[in-house]
């Protein structure tokens, strides 16, 4: 479970648009088994990239062009049977070359939701009527009336491989989460990222709190099926349920290329930016106080007894390694809740959520807690 709050312990860590060119509904009862079985079938084939199939003119895209390909706000899934939930999509391109495909369900049906042009506003660019019309997107974001009840904000997004990350009340965007992490911060061996292919996305009805979502996940080594229950609020929390199949010990790529086994799998990841802070000795030449997502690591053990470990920026990679038996909980915490520990005009450091994760149960039995932390040379990068 998975909870973006404010404070540093709190409770820690048929549709509403017609496509000309959608499928039919097919009946299907969509629950975890339904996408259980997806995943379990495609662990039995080879690897395919969801990008391969990215039509070139987006893939060239630089960042400014990119940046002028916009959603039309009232093209958003649900909007026209006002709904509390509404679904903006991302137009892939640029960075974004990993295909998603859209499904919506409703009880004993489900439906592809088939990547439309007239959703966007491509601004200058001349791009329009050049890409196939079972493209897919990069990714989408969900707004729901957080803070108001006449004002739908930015709840949740999903995009690149499988990262995805949600406000609470009064929050704006830091840190993320993603779905697996695979060799992070092994010397030996580049990290693999997992990627979401495939999302479903539970139509809600007219006075939902919450909202329910699956997703596909793949990757050279692994598949893995996703249960996602939103319950927006003062602190946002997301419940999530996973099934991960490994594919073959050795995994051959049909360009004949051979990975090693996955050596560290580490279950409900978080990625977070931190750039300078307290304990910096030889802060960067900025006006600012302290720039980061997220300020330091804590963990609290079976016996209930915390660890707190403050983040730092490394010259090189630095892996620490927690004994973690039956862990009660674990999260990366922004402590500083004032404007003067920032003085950021621009981003709202002191804003931005804690994430705490807490294993349901005891199920996680014994393992071991990663903090892995890069150099960074400015807040560019996570």
């Amino acid at each position: 479970m998975l909870q973006m709050c404010r404070g540093c312990f709190a409770s820690i860590f048929a549709m509403a648009v017609v496509f000309n060119t959608a499928a039919a509904p097919q009946k299907a009862v969509v629950n975890l088994d339904y996408v259980d079985k997806i995943a379990l079938a495609r662990a039995q084939q080879p690897y395919r990239s969801p990008g391969a199939s990215l039509p070139a003119v987006l893939r060239k895209l630089d960042y400014d062009q990119y940046r002028q390909i916009r959603f039309i706000p009232g093209k958003a899934l649900w909007t026209e049977e006002d709904l509390p939930f509404r679904v903006e999509f991302y137009h892939p391109g640029y960075t974004y070359t990993n295909l998603v495909h859209m499904n919506e369900f409703t009880p004993g049906y489900t439906q592809r939701i088939p990547f439309a042009e007239d959703f966007f506003n491509y601004g200058n660019l001349d791009i329009k009527r050049r890409m196939p019309r079972d493209m897919g997107y990069a990714g989408f974001r969900i707004h729901y009336p957080l803070n108001k009840t006449n004002v739908f904000d930015e709840l949740v997004a999903f995009l690149g491989d499988s990262y995805f990350r949600a406000l609470g009340k009064g929050q704006s965007y830091g840190q993320s989460a993603r779905g697996l992490a695979l060799d992070c911060g092994e010397s030996d061996r580049n990290e693999e990222f997992p990627i979401f292919t495939d999302y479903w996305l539970g139509k809600p009805q007219k006075n939902a709190t919450n909202l329910t979502l699956y997703g596909l996940l793949d990757s050279p080594s692994c598949t893995g099926a996703y249960e996602f229950k939103f319950y927006p609020g003062e602190t946002t929390m997301v419940d999530v349920d996973a099934v991960i199949y490994f594919r073959r010990s050795s995994v051959i790529l049909q360009a004949g290329l051979t990975i090693p086994p996955i050596k560290t799998v580490g279950m409900a990841p978080l990625t977070s930016m931190y750039w300078f802070g307290k304990t910096t000795e030889n802060k960067p030449d900025d006006y600012r106080s302290e720039v980061h997502d997220s300020d330091g690591f804590m963990m609290e053990m079976s016996n209930g007894e915390r660890l707190w470990e403050p983040l730092n920026n490394p010259g090189n990679l630095q892996h620490q390694i927690f004994a973690a038996p039956h862990v009660r909980g674990y999260g990366l915490m922004q402590r500083e809740r004032d404007f003067s520990a920032y003085h950021d005009l621009f981003t709202s450091f002191q804003d931005e959520p804690s994430v705490w994760v807490e294993p349901r149960g005891t199920n996680w039995a014994d393992g071991d807690m990663h903090l892995v932390e890069l150099y960074g040379p400015s807040e560019a990068g996570d």
